[in-house]
């Protein structure tokens, strides 16, 4: 069984909008199927020069909602191996074809200094969105 995309439900008129990831976007913006009015990024794409952020779209400075990817571990793992999986993570994401590769999807690598700076990054996030569908009072609804 195939899995459905949302980026091809959008391209095909399923749905009115959506946010989408860039690599699986390009091919759609490219051919002309969909149109993309702002990246979530605090940066614009280096492959959509002109299309603005959300910030600069809506004059909301510092507006970001990005999806993000972190290299996990069991809460037991003993740290020295902790910070191995980290350093070698980041040895990785430096690689000429891994950094390369990385660009070409429009992924902005985020390489903490330290395993804490992800831990406050996450929470960080976490308070954010968490404080936000409070906001909204959407909190019961989940």
């Amino acid at each position: 069984m195939a899995l459905k995309s949302e980026t091809a439900d959008l391209a095909a008129g399923h749905v009115p909008m959506s946010f989408s990831e860039a690599g699986a976007a390009q091919q759609f913006i490219r051919g002309n199927r969909l149109r993309a009015l702002a990246v979530s990024s605090l940066t614009r794409f280096n492959s959509l020069p002109d299309v603005p952020t959300l910030a600069e779209a809506t004059a909301n400075p510092g507006l970001e909602a990005v999806s993000w990817h972190a290299l996990m571990a069991p809460a037991a793992t003993p740290r020295p191996v902790v910070n191995r999986l980290h350093s070698e993570m980041a040895r990785v994401l430096k690689l000429p074809d891994v950094s390369k590769a990385i660009a070409n999807l429009d992924l902005i690598p985020l390489t903490p200094a330290s395993v804490e700076d992800t831990q406050q990054y996450i929470a960080a996030e976490a308070k954010k969105w968490g404080d936000l569908v409070r906001k909204l009072g959407l909190a019961g609804s989940l």
